[in-house]
């Protein structure tokens, strides 16, 4: 039953983490925050603070999106932690749910 139970968290969890990764395109707010970062980096003489702003903006926005990531994968430890009550097994059953982020889609 417990293995059921594995497999029911561990497929729901990497499902919605799928889901929240795409909803939330984290590869794009990584890549406006590294604009804006090479922006004001290159141009250290004269900083407007419209720059700062957007660097700021931009940093906020692609750490609060890992962190909405980051839901899933700690709801799945919690899960898998009650039924084992190991860390070291909860820690890397619930580390299965990122597999399928490594694996592209073919267009």
């Amino acid at each position: 039953m417990k293995t059921l139970f594995f497999a029911i968290i561990i497929s729901s969890s990497s499902y919605i983490l799928i889901y929240i990764w795409g909803k939330i395109k984290i590869k794009n707010n990584f890549k406006i925050y590294k604009d804006n970062l090479f922006k004001v980096t290159s141009s250290l003489t004269n900083i407007t603070s419209k720059d700062l702003d957007g660097l700021a903006s931009s940093g906020l926005l692609l750490i609060v999106s890992l962190c909405l990531c980051l839901v899933p994968y700690y709801i799945a430890y919690h899960f898998i932690f009650y039924l084992t009550f190991n860390y070291t097994v909860s820690i890397l059953l619930s580390s299965i749910i990122f597999i399928p982020l490594f694996f592209k889609k073919k267009k």
